[in-house]
């Protein structure tokens, strides 16, 4: 009866998601379309194939320093045998797989096979988890490991979820930091009895385990940590006067910033549960049932906060009953403790949401079928309660799914998708490998490292706000092409083919109509030098008709040793 229902489920799977999942995995392998930080954080690698260009770039060094040994190190070792870009398009697939396997087995453990069934649905119709892992970097890794960590705190297996921790700091950060918290959780605030296979662990034991996972852990930080140096200083809220590029209105977005004051807000952790739950539960895709979606439409936000509330009040008697389940709300701890943490200690701790974008999402589809089936026990006759647990695990994960919920959407991840009929990139593609290319950033010039592997000077994406001296560096870079871009003297042009050794550039005839924006503190000095032409026609709108060596559409590219 068993394998009969488990095949029922598979069948009703491929049925449901199957659609999009082929689909997306179809996009996978057109090499137009692609995440967009992909830019970021995957063309360093073309350096080591292809005969890459020898000459220093300053971007893909930065890069490759940030990332994590066993990322690196797994990249490199495959590349041998796969290119780096089709690669980071198969990589999310396996850390879905593991991520899945993670959440059914916890799903498991938490109520049986129906809440793991449950899990399972609601993971593959939201957007959340394949938004995150899509482009095989290193954030692609920390659902996966936290789901397993999950898993891990369910079954008690304190060994496993140290083991992962480690395997998080050779990942990525976050996720050795929230699985650490999870363990630390599991070791000294669960109750002994529910530790699991650490019940018997001594308090010596267990702060020794605690002290080998961060030995060998802080042992993969250190090499990190010593090629950083060189770039210098990390940035946080108070160097945002020095530098407004890690400030407000600077590279990024309020999201993706700690608080000026660095004190943590309950309304802060409040509001930003409210916004991962309602965006775990909302789903891609077509819906199950247009009708009952269409019904529920202008109530989204009001289904997501009700489910909400029933997680947390289905927590209480699902807790009472179940060990596991104890164990389990260790996820959530982690989340909000690393939010918190990462906010008092910013910015050596990363993001403060990130610790909650990657704990929420899987502590709602795990916990939101097994608190229905708990709440409808509690308060049903014992003789039925079976009957009243599968009820109420199917009524919690049917109004998310039929309310809120889809059949997943084919193009989640795939942020970027590029017109065949454009050929610059091409064109730029059969420079001589040492081409250092110039354009406005945030226009075409940020796909060029990706699509055309050719460096580039400047790009919004790796224009980053982390470290004191690769800002300084990319100010300074970014100065000298808003003067070479907007003075009406020649010598910015220049200055960008002598100093910096550009040796093209592309300019955008709208970038020449009309002012673009970047971010603080670079607008000011665009309208600036705007200010200052009084009409007159810019150095690189002049230069067009005697250094163009490429034209399509409004974009046309220099050769800047013509000028």
């Amino acid at each position: 009866m068993r394998k009969l229902g488990g095949l029922v489920a598979v069948l009703v799977f491929a049925f449901v998601f199957g659609p999009s999942l082929v689909g997306h995995m179809r996009n996978a392998m057109d090499p137009l379309v692609f995440n967009d930080d992909v830019r970021q954080q995957i063309f360093p690698f073309f350096k080591y194939i292809d005969g890459g260009p020898t000459s220093k770039d300053v971007a893909g060094d930065y890069q490759l320093d940030l990332m994590p040994v066993g990322f690196k190190l797994l990249y490199r070792t495959l590349m041998p045998v796969i290119d780096p870009e089709p690669l980071s398009k198969a990589l999310p697939y396996a850390c879905l797989l593991a991520m899945l396997i993670g959440l059914g087995m916890a799903g498991w453990r938490l109520g049986g096979p129906l809440v793991a069934c449950a899990t399972l649905a609601l993971a593959l119709q939201t957007p959340v988890f394949l938004e995150r892992i899509m482009g095989g970097m290193p954030r692609g890794f920390a659902f996966p490991l936290i789901a397993l960590g999950l898993w891990a705190l369910t079954a008690g297996k304190a060994r496993a979820l140290a083991v992962l921790v480690v395997i998080g700091q050779a990942f990525y950060f976050v996720t050795a930091a929230v699985l650490c918290l999870m363990l630390g959780a599991l070791l000294f605030l669960v109750p002994r009895s529910d530790r699991g296979e650490a019940s018997e662990w001594s308090v010596r034991r267990r702060v020794s385990v605690i002290a080998l996972v961060c030995a060998l852990s802080g042992a993969l930080a250190v090499p990190v940590e010593l090629v950083m140096r060189p770039w210098g200083r990390l940035l946080g809220p108070g160097q945002a006067g020095d530098y407004p590029e890690a400030g407000p209105g600077g590279r990024y977005d309020p999201a993706d910033m700690a608080p000026l004051d660095r004190r943590p807000s309950v309304h802060a952790v409040f509001t930003e549960i409210r916004q991962q739950a309602g965006r775990a539960l909302r789903g891609g895709g077509p819906p199950l049932i247009a009708s009952v979606r269409n019904a529920a439409r202008g109530q989204e936000v009001v289904i997501a906060d009700a489910l909400l509330v029933l997680v947390a009040l289905g927590l209480v008697p699902l807790a009472m009953r179940h060990p596991g389940a104890r164990r389990g709300l260790a996820l959530g701890f982690a989340g909000i403790g690393g939010f918190v943490l990462a906010q008092v200690f910013s910015p050596f701790l990363y993001v403060p949401q990130r610790y909650l974008v990657y704990t929420l999402p899987l502590f709602i589809v795990a916990f939101l079928p097994a608190s229905g089936a708990a709440i409808a026990q509690a308060v049903s006759p014992r003789r039925w309660a079976p009957g009243a647990r599968a009820a109420g695990a199917t009524l919690a994960t049917g109004v998310a799914l039929l309310c809120l919920g889809g059949r997943g959407d084919p193009t989640t991840g795939y942020t970027v998708t590029l017109d065949p009929a454009v050929h610059i990139y091409e064109f730029l593609g059969g420079l001589p490998k040492d081409a250092l290319v110039a354009g406005w950033p945030g226009g075409p010039i940020d796909n060029v490292p990706y699509v055309s592997r050719r460096r580039a000077f400047v790009t919004r994406e790796n224009h980053l706000a982390f470290h004191e001296r690769y800002v300084v560096e990319m100010r300074l870079r970014m100065r000298s092409l808003i003067r070479a871009y907007y003075d009406t003297d020649a010598q910015g042009l220049k200055d960008l083919r002598e100093r910096f050794g550009v040796t093209h550039l592309i300019v955008d005839a709208k970038d020449l109509s009309m002012p673009p924006t970047y971010f603080a503190p670079f607008d000011r000095d665009v309208t600036r030098l705007w200010q200052e032409a009084r009409g007159r026609p810019f150095a690189s709108q002049a230069a067009i008709g005697k250094a163009t060596v490429f034209h399509e559409g409004t974009l046309t590219v220099l050769d800047l040793s013509k000028l």
